[in-house]
């Protein structure tokens, strides 16, 4: 798959010379497939992505609105009648990462074309075997996705970049490359002359290798087939140091680092941490190549001033953070003091005391290196303090994971004594505060949030226990609120999301605790993270697919923002034949005066012409109206969901003379502002004996009448 503006020229598949044409971003059709001959002989097929909805998707605003997507979509594919193919390619964090819920918007778009006759979803290689290349393409050589002028982004100041101050250049570029690819060189000697001892085929066990990186299990595997006879332990250490030197010298080469717009910025410095790495490996081989690697890297200036060069960025992010055998041991026998667990992911640490001293061995997993460092425990007079070899160390030595581990020990520790004084400091003066904040006073910050804390706690035992219903928890939610006590969102939150998570995993019958959940959080005004829950109840409803789901479902689907089509989606590839229609169009109008014309589920006067009012069996979700005349047929409509807060409802038709069947509607508005309001009547349903296509023109001709007669009711 290649970018427009890779391609150079092109022709009939077994055309002369004469019958090349040039061709451009512009004018390249990339809706079909080329093929590519080799100079080796062979042939390869390309396929060109969009670029502009690529670009749209990555950068853009085509995941903001999943409709929108489909159209665009649809208008690129609909241009001629030859079979043509629209490809896209951007991140996978794009989705949910650099947009956030636009993974959504793709899954309604997947679901759309599928449901659409005119298209099918391929890849590359099956719309090949339906439309095979016709054309023979020459590619510019040297060139590439995200840069204009070949691959220098890589390597030169070309120009080419994300964003940063104008004033800022890319000249680091070629001196970062030129180290690297210094270092690379020099490795490689190192790798060969380390490893060819104790491996068959070096460079052949380092491409292997990925295995192990993959599956660690299978290290024990790989060594015995890779490893010549009778390799003695030291010699199995050096393979596997040389094989991991080997993996950080292909990933300090990571394209990240020269793609973006500063050598300090966060993807250079992980370049220069994973030549640290093999640096340090190679150093434990024997060979020092860490000084002339600063020297290289000192011409590479960043454009923040106070970074420096890149020897500077090194110094600070490598030497200052370095992994070795002496600051294991020596954060080892601190961690031993404070009473925390002495250990450190990738490593294996045992601690011996040998009379004033710690000997502390140190297995490295990754390379089955054991190294035995001495250690000088803490005086009393710096408890928290060592030493090794002269050198002192202390907690600001101890390695991220550690410095959270024990933070978060000595954090809990605090929060338990803290909350023990408060409850005692409440308690006492209960007596007081309760028949105060009854008669309304307003609390100080200082003691709403230390009632709401307090109150954080209760629930989190009863949550834990069961032992007060979650309705009495809502209800004392709502009042404590009322008299101003300030609830901590944050840890509320923590406490809901195990137990809605929990009642979810028991749908249909936990459906009851779940909206019992919703009501605590809405109670506390705790905005609580509806992604897991929205995933669990799709799934649920996908796989359990209720033909009739009662009242308490339908809420929970809706409060959880899922689409009322849920069950219409293909299921473990079940092919449903439900189609769809949706009619958008704009009003000039403020939304709550178009939502007064439906808030009524039997007033029809706003918008059906020639009704009034209707009859209507019940109140609320559930309730039924029925449209009749003297010339018309009789229509029953069963209300399914109704949010005005969302200004939108949804009804199903429970009666009609139409030819479909299970038909669901949902009439949304959105407020453009301005006094402009946006109107998206759109429906599902099953087509019966006529063909799909005459039955949704039938239906939005339907929309767009009812819509019209809007227009005139509001005058917009």
């Amino acid at each position: 798959m290649l970018s427009p503006h890779q391609a150079r020229r092109v022709r009939p598949i077994g055309g002369d010379e004469a019958s090349w044409r040039d061709v451009t971003a512009e004018t390249l059709d990339v809706r079909r497939l080329y093929r590519c001959n080799l100079p080796s002989g062979a042939a390869i097929d390309i396929v060109f992505r969009d670029a502009a909805i690529s670009q749209g998707l990555a950068f853009g605003e085509l995941l903001r609105d999943g409709g929108a997507l489909v159209e665009r979509l649809r208008t690129l594919l609909a241009r001629d009648d030859d079979d043509a193919l629209v490809c896209a390619a951007t991140d996978g964090e794009t989705f949910g990462h650099h947009h956030q819920f636009g993974e959504m918007a793709i899954a309604y778009t997947i679901e759309s074309l599928r449901r659409d006759p005119g298209v099918s979803l391929l890849g590359p290689a099956a719309f090949r075997a339906l439309s095979p290349p016709r054309d023979e393409l020459e590619i510019v050589p040297d060139s590439s996705w995200s840069c204009a002028h070949g691959v220098e982004r890589w390597r030169s100041d070309c120009g080419c970049r994300v964003a940063g101050p104008p004033a800022w250049t890319q000249a680091w570029r070629a001196p970062l490359r030129a180290a690297i690819d210094w270092l690379r060189d020099e490795l490689a000697v190192v790798f060969e002359r380390e490893t060819a001892g104790p491996l068959r085929d070096p460079w052949g066990a380092r491409d292997r290798y990925v295995d192990c990186v993959v599956e660690p299990d299978r290290t024990h595997a790989f060594l015995e087939a890779e490893l010549r006879p009778g390799a003695t332990r030291a010699e199995v250490v050096t393979a596997r140091r040389g094989l991991e030197m080997a993996r950080h010298a292909m990933l300090m080469q990571t394209s990240c680092g020269w793609f973006f717009d500063d050598l300090a910025g966060v993807e250079g410095t992980l370049v220069l941490r994973q030549a640290g790495r093999a640096l340090d490996l190679a150093r434990r081989l024997g060979t020092g190549l860490e000084e002339e690697f600063l020297d290289r890297l000192v011409a590479a200036r960043s454009n923040v001033e106070a970074e420096g060069s890149g020897a500077d960025v090194y110094g600070r992010v490598v030497l200052g953070r370095r992994v070795t055998p002496e600051r294991i041991a020596a954060t080892a026998v601190v961690l031993d003091r404070l009473g925390e667990r002495p250990t450190l992911p990738g490593y294996t640490v045992t601690l011996r005391p040998e009379g004033e001293h710690v000997d502390v061995e140190v297995d490295e997993e990754r390379t089955g290196g054991r190294d035995v460092v001495r250690v000088r425990p803490p005086a009393p007079s710096e408890p928290f303090r060592c030493e090794v070899d002269g050198v002192r160390y202390g907690v600001t030595e101890l390695f991220l994971v550690q410095r959270e581990r024990l933070l978060a020990r000595i954090t809990g520790d605090a929060v338990e004594r803290v909350r023990s004084v408060r409850h005692e400091v409440l308690a006492r003066v209960a007596a007081i505060i309760d028949p105060l904040l009854a008669r309304e006073p307003v609390p100080s910050l200082e003691l709403a949030m230390m009632l709401g804390y307090d109150e954080a706690d209760r629930l989190a035992t009863a949550v834990a226990t069961d032992s007060e219903p979650l309705a009495g928890l809502k209800e004392r939610m709502a009042v404590l609120r009322a008299r101003g006590v300030v609830v901590p969102a944050r840890v509320v939150g923590r406490i809901l999301a195990p137990r809605l998570n929990a009642a979810l995993e028991r749908l249909p019958e936990g459906v009851g605790d779940a909206l019992a959940v919703l009501d605590v959080a809405d109670a506390a005004a705790v905005v609580l993270d509806m992604g897991p829950a929205q995933v669990a109840v799709a799934r649920w409803w996908q796989t359990a697919c209720p033909a009739a789901p009662d009242e308490s479902l339908v809420r929970l689907r809706d409060r959880l923002g899922l689409s009322p089509e849920l069950g219409s989606l293909e299921i473990s590839g079940r092919r449903s034949t439900m189609a769809r229609v949706a009619v958008r169009d704009e009003l000039v109008a403020p939304i709550e005066r178009v939502w007064a014309c439906f808030a009524d589920f039997g007033d029809l006067s706003a918008w059906a012409p020639g009704r009034t009012r209707v009859p209507v069996e019940g109140h609320g979700v559930g309730a039924v109206r029925t449209v009749a005349g003297d010339d018309a047929p009789t229509v029953r409509e069963r209300l399914e969901a109704y949010d005005p807060a969302g200004h939108s409802f949804s009804y199903a038709m429970l009666e009609s003379p139409f030819p479909f069947t299970d038909y669901l509607a949902t009439v949304e508005l959105r407020d453009l502002g301005g006094g402009r309001t946006s109107i998206d009547w759109s429906s599902t349903f099953e087509p019966r004996g006529i063909p799909t296509e005459e039955v949704a023109r039938l239906i939005e001709g339907i929309y767009r009448m009812f819509i019209a007669r809007l227009k005139e009711t509001l005058g917009a």
